[in-house]
């Protein structure tokens, strides 16, 4: 049985990498999220048709899934 200092030692290193996991998937959800809010035509029924309609259809697939919470992201804040 490892001492409760080596435990806790192990439990401080583990909730760091999934911090910095975390960190790491924010910033790509929120680089996408920025793209698709500068797109001027994002949004109303363009949005719908030529955006995540083709998603939803399977006609075409997302490159990442943080594309998918990017495009949400966008969505409720516009």
């Amino acid at each position: 049985m490892p001492t409760k200092k080596l435990q806790e030692s192990f439990e401080n290193v583990g909730d760091e990498y999934l911090i910095e996991r975390d960190n790491k998937v924010w910033k790509k959800i929120e680089k996408y999220q920025k793209f698709y809010e500068s797109d001027p035509d994002f949004g109303g029924d363009y949005l719908w048709t030529q955006r995540i309609q083709p998603y939803l259809e399977g006609k075409k697939p997302f490159k990442d899934h943080h594309q998918a919470a990017a495009m949400l992201l966008a969505t409720t804040k516009k």
